[in-house]
């Protein structure tokens, strides 16, 4: 008389039969371009903090940490080489990032979260930058940038090696 084999174990199997079949199938779906819906609820997103930031009568905290989460990923990006025809990536972004530090700087003693001058020049700039940056980015570009922002804010690495942004 043969053993039985219990339902469970087959049913283990099936379950990592599939995920072997479809692990190409995902690696490639992270290659491919961002999603335009998912692209433009990004971009949406960003400009919506950044139009509270400058023209809302109470912008907060949180408005200046999707603007500020905006930039990382741009200078990450910048960094990893995803913006074509622009030299000066990483450093437009340094200086909107030095821009959004001034900023907390400021709130940090009682003034409003808002962006002024040159700080908002700055970022506008940057913006645009991370517009293309998330036209031409595929999912996986994300999740290294996504990783290296933890990783540097994990080791301590934010706001060190900024200067105070001075006027052009």
């Amino acid at each position: 008389m043969p053993k039985t084999r219990k339902p469970r174990r087959d049913a283990h199997r099936a379950a990592i039969n599939a995920k072997r079949g479809m692990g190409g199938l995902f690696l490639l779906q992270r290659r491919q371009p961002t999603d335009p819906d998912r692209a433009r609820a990004m971009k949406i997103a960003n400009h919506l903090a950044l139009a509270n930031m400058t023209s809302a009568a109470n912008p907060t905290e949180s408005d200046w940490a999707n603007v500020g989460g905006a930039l990382n990923f741009g200078q990450v990006l910048a960094e990893m080489g995803h913006i074509d025809g622009n030299p000066d990536a990483v450093a437009i972004f340094q200086r909107a990032l030095q821009a959004a530090h001034a900023c907390q700087m400021r709130a940090a003693t009682g003034a409003a979260w808002r962006f002024y001058g040159p700080e908002l020049h700055a970022i506008n700039e940057a913006m645009t930058l991370h517009d293309a940056q998330i036209d031409a980015c595929c999912q996986r570009d994300f999740d290294l940038a996504d990783a290296e922002i933890l990783r540097r804010f994990q080791a301590g690495n934010t706001f060190e090696n900024l200067q105070p942004l001075q006027a052009a």
